[in-house]
């Protein structure tokens, strides 16, 4: 069991990556923004972070530079910053992995139960559960994130 701090602006995707990893045996806490993520930090002993470095009140990189003083190790994502020279950037910075958004959440945590040496899956997770997530597309009323999932459509509540 590992404690991994996840800092994500958005809520969404924040709260998926921390189901998941606790649906793998380990305590998560999530930070909305680098300064939620500097005050946990302040608060808590992380094995692992997984970091946007697209945050809304500080660089990304800046908290990487924190976390790794901390000495943690830090798994670095972005929907923003993409391609093969901010991939080497967050390396440089101490990153031990990069995720471009969106990714396979399945990955993302065997590579962090691997780097951290933290025990294999608590609880099985059926195949196909977790796939991707990506952005919803942008339209009046709809959520700010969508979850892509096995491409069946959720019933509404009460309808059949």
């Amino acid at each position: 069991m590992a404690a991994i701090l996840i800092v994500e602006d958005n809520a969404d995707l924040a709260h998926l990556l921390s189901s998941v990893g606790e649906m793998r045996g380990h305590l998560t806490r999530i930070a909305l923004s680098g300064t939620e993520a500097l005050v946990a930090l302040g608060q808590q002993r992380f094995e692992a972070a997984i970091v946007d470095l697209f945050l809304p009140d500080m660089e990304g990189t800046e908290l990487l530079g924190r976390l790794m003083a901390a000495k943690v190790a830090v798994f670095a994502m972005s929907g923003v910053y993409k391609g093969e020279s901010y991939q080497a950037r967050a390396m440089e910075l101490g990153a031990v992995a990069w995720f471009e958004k969106p990714f396979p959440i399945l990955d993302l945590m065997r590579r962090l139960e691997s780097v951290t040496g933290v025990p294999v899956a608590l609880v099985k997770i059926p195949p196909g559960k977790y796939k991707k997530w990506k952005p919803a597309k942008a339209r009046k009323g709809a959520p700010a994130a969508r979850f892509q999932g096995d491409g069946k459509k959720a019933k509404k509540h009460g309808k059949r």
